[in-house]
């Protein structure tokens, strides 16, 4: 990982202006000046290839998906190549540029306002392995501390997260869920004593109509950890001297779908990522402070929906539980760098297991 470093949205679109060839992917693009970059880089001359998502997840009313095709349309006719996803992979989350043979990867979707946390890698091995997730190869390839597929992503932030036992703990996430490797990390330190802080972001917990985040969030809480509200919709961890920073949320990775995270080593990263998380956590608010979205009415009774939430999110932490008695062998082929430790897998009752990271 030679000169990896954070950076930001501005940086890629000077870059850009200068580029012969550029690569991006991205859920979607509401960024002015970022399009403006593409379509200008275009009209001089350079290679520009621009995928957004086809199908979004979490887009009933079709909005983003329409508004990705109102944009990819507009790139085309200004000389940019601009498509959909492929519809074998219809929402991709991996947002990622190259730019003449320099990654820029990003947590949200390169944002005008810089409330993002953006990763500048030049490291030919990463690279690579990015561009060949953006040509559909195979994101299980494995270039250092870089993860090209959710569930390898998180499984390195829960790794993060262990590695950081007897240290406090902060954690940032756009939305949460127990079905991942991250709730069952956090519980465990937690139910450790180890002082345990989670960022949540707030839109997100609005639309969860069916309360299961928040029952989810509630039980870690019991737990032991510091639950907040944000709106911010960074992803990050930091856990004693390492730190990991991503675009995958630490919800269910059941699925093969593209997306990255980064674990990290170095002082001044581990730092700013620090100093990222203090920034949100000062101007977060108390989880309990959020209304909750209105749920469905099923038939002629209202059902007692924290109740069905909770029974939603045991459910989904049994499944967690069963994942976790493979992830050693999953982890043994990321061939991680800090070696082996263990984290306890736990249910409320106690703990049920150790699972090598």
């Amino acid at each position: 990982m030679t000169g990896v470093a954070l950076s930001t949205t501005a940086a890629l679109i000077e870059a850009a202006g200068r580029a012969s060839s550029i690569r991006l992917a991205a859920y979607t693009l509401g960024n002015r000046r970022l399009a403006d970059a593409l379509e200008a880089a275009a009209a001089r001359g350079a290679q520009v290839r621009i995928v957004l998502a086809r199908a979004p997840n979490e887009d009933p009313a079709g909005a983003i998906a329409a508004r990705n095709a109102a944009t990819v349309g507009q790139l085309r006719s200004r000389g940019v190549d601009a498509a959909l996803s492929d519809p074998a992979h219809p929402s991709p989350h991996l947002k990622a540029a190259v730019v003449d043979g320099v990654a820029y990867l990003d947590d949200a979707n390169f944002r005008t306002d810089g409330a993002e946390t953006v990763v500048r890698d030049p490291d030919p091995a990463d690279v690579a392995a990015i561009e060949a997730v953006m040509n559909g190869g195979d994101d299980r390839v494995f270039a250092g501390a870089l993860r090209l597929r959710k569930r390898d992503a998180l499984a390195d932030e829960a790794a993060t997260i262990a590695a950081g036992a007897g240290h406090a703990i902060a954690v940032e996430s756009e939305s949460f869920g127990s079905g991942s490797f991250v709730y069952g990390a956090l519980k465990a330190r937690a139910l450790a004593h180890d002082p345990v802080r989670l960022l949540v972001a707030g839109r997100e917990l609005r639309s969860d109509r069916s309360g299961r985040e928040r029952a989810a969030l509630r039980t870690l809480a019991a737990a032991g950890v510091d639950v907040r509200v944000t709106d911010s919709n960074e992803k990050l961890a930091v856990a004693g001297g390492g730190g990991w920073v991503g675009s995958a949320n630490a919800t269910f990775a059941g699925n093969d779908e593209d997306d990255w995270g980064l674990s990290t080593r170095d002082p001044a990263t581990v730092e700013a990522l620090r100093e990222r998380f203090a920034r949100n956590w000062e101007a977060a608010r108390a989880l309990d402070t959020l209304p909750v979205a209105p749920g469905p009415k099923i038939g002629v009774r209202a059902l007692d929906a924290e109740k069905l939430a909770r029974g939603a999110a045991g459910r989904l932490e049994n499944f967690f539980e069963r994942e976790l008695k493979n992830v050693g062998e999953l982890l043994g082929a990321l061939r991680h760098e800090r070696g082996l430790v263990a984290f306890p897998a736990v249910r409320d009752g106690g703990e049920v297991g150790t699972v090598g990271l």
